[in-house]
């Protein structure tokens, strides 16, 4: 049923922001809508905000009675207090709600978890893609364009792989035909934590220990690869029979990665968000999502010319102080060869100096430390990992790998899986120091993090692609806003903000790709 018209707002109140959506988990609150004017107000108070005197001229219902619904909704947390009238002798309080949608949380009404969490997952997704084209306005084919075009460059005599995760599949599908439509060939491939399980489980240790990550057939091919990822866990974890064939999987992995590298295949990497990245004390989830569109947009040439100042100076004196922050004070020593900005294209210069790697969202100087280098301590804003995010994760550093982690929550079970994982998910593999000016951090999202101006992060795991020799079935993000960078010439980066040398800004006006 749709809300009678009501009037507009006062234009000297500030449009309150919305959630994209609020679940009810509590019996209380579904009791405080299963009112049919509460439900009524509630539709009204998503399109414009109101005074209880203003409800009850809308609604016909008598001005007390709309003051009691309106506080029954308050205390459930679907409506919020925005202010008084301004320039009246007598103030009347204006409410909005919290949320353009309510939700009763299927897990009210459930008895089986996996069912449950499989549907928190889908209106996840929902409303994600929902915010993605409703609000934001940006389709598929957008990021599509971005990535197939600008990024990869992709030609009409080339042949790309498009490997993706379950959830990003109607982005690699968009991808395919933005391939397709060069004359290009697209060939997709999922790549999930099922297709993993169910790969150790249908080959031997030995069969895996000699079978390739990809076909022969195919592999001899492809003169392009696009990996789609999402950080949302999906499928069970590996069983220990699993668990003790995943080296030899892993190693398939490392090897197709190292071949690809070796090859010069133009490899790209989209890491797309979910909402349950975003939320947790830092941005809101709508905030962090529209921060990620920001950055996949960001100009180009701004990120390029703040970039080249960071890599100048530190080429020029690669041994770096990272401090700030409690009781961080790191050194680590940088291999200038290693090197880049991280700019979103893989350009002819790129391929020339053998670089042909590139990610979107874009916009970081990335370099491996020095074998051995990596002393101190880092404190970081938190990291991402187990399915939840993990607040001020403290981490002590000897010869480049960590030999203490702590943190007020949850470093426990962080420590035990960088115990238990393969390879060495404990060793410092890269640093990176954000270039991207599309919002401000922390936002929740590790990958987003370290891209945004200012940002210091300590990446652990696998870096084949940067040309390291690392090797993890674990990847760990640690970024943090807020501190400073220095070496001898002077700060590089000075509490959390580019230094004056380089500094950088996207000219006024600047239009998204596909607005241009």
């Amino acid at each position: 049923m749709s809300p009678p018209d009501s009037p507009s707002f006062d234009p000297e109140f500030p449009e309150p922001r919305l959630r994209d959506f609020e679940v009810l988990s509590t019996v209380d609150g579904v009791r405080a809508l299963a009112d049919p004017v509460r439900l009524q107000m509630v539709q009204i108070l998503t399109r414009s905000p109101q005074t209880g005197s203003m409800l009850a001229r809308t609604l016909q219902i008598p001005a007390n009675r709309a003051h009691y619904h309106l506080k029954r909704l308050v205390e459930a947390g679907l409506v919020r207090d925005i202010g008084g009238e301004r320039g009246h002798v007598t103030e009347e309080r204006y409410f909005a709600a919290t949320a353009r949608h309510i939700l009763v949380d299927p897990g009210l009404g459930g008895v089986d978890d996996r069912p449950t969490q499989l549907l928190r997952q889908s209106i996840d997704t929902t409303f994600l893609d929902w915010r993605r084209t409703q609000v934001l306005a940006i389709d598929w084919g957008d990021l599509a364009r971005i990535a197939i075009h600008r990024s990869l460059r992709v030609r009409p005599d080339d042949q790309v792989l498009i490997m993706f995760a379950p959830i990003t599949l109607e982005a690699a599908e968009a991808m395919l035909i933005e391939v397709e439509s060069l004359g290009a060939i697209a060939h997709l491939r999922p790549w999930s934590r099922n297709v993993i399980l169910r790969t150790l489980d249908a080959w031997t240790s030995e069969e895996l220990a000699r079978r390739p990550l990809i076909p022969p057939d195919l592999d001899g091919r492809i003169t392009a690869v696009a990996f789609l990822s999402s950080s949302l866990v999906q499928g069970a974890p590996p069983t220990p029979a699993q668990q003790e064939r995943l080296p030899h999987l892993l190693q398939a992995v490392s090897s197709w990665k190292d071949a690809v590298r070796l090859r010069g295949l133009r490899y790209l990497h989209v890491g797309l968000p979910h909402r349950g990245e975003f939320g947790a004390g830092f941005l809101s989830p709508e905030e962090g999502i529209d921060t990620y569109w920001r950055c996949i947009t960001a100009d180009l040439e701004t990120i390029r010319r703040q970039g080249t100042r960071v890599r100048e100076q530190i080429e020029a004196d690669p041994n770096l102080v990272i401090e700030g922050k409690t009781d961080t004070e790191l050194r680590v020593t940088l291999d200038t060869a290693s090197g880049g900005v991280s700019d979103g294209t893989i350009s002819d210069d790129d391929l020339r100096l053998g670089r042909a790697t590139a990610s979107v969202p874009a916009g970081a100087y990335v370099a491996l430390p020095t074998p051995g280098s990596g002393d101190g301590v880092f404190q970081a804003d938190f990291t991402f990992a187990l399915g939840r995010h993990l607040r001020d994760v403290r981490v002590v550093l000897r010869g480049g790998r960590i030999v203490e982690i702590d943190g007020p929550d949850g470093t426990e079970a962080l420590r035990a899986k960088l115990e238990r994982e393969v390879g060495d998910p404990g060793l410092l593999s890269a640093v990176t120091i954000g270039l991207n000016d599309g919002g401000r951090g922390p936002t929740g999202r590790p990958e987003l993090d370290s891209l945004l101006s200012g940002s210091v992060t300590l990446e652990f795991g696998n870096n084949e692609l940067l040309g390291g020799t690392v090797r993890s079935t674990f990847n760990l993000g640690l970024p943090a806003h807020g501190l400073s960078v220095r070496n001898s010439l002077g700060p590089i980066v000075v509490r959390g903000r580019l230094a004056p040398t380089a500094e950088g800004r996207a000219p006024r006006g600047t239009k998204p790709p596909w607005k241009r």
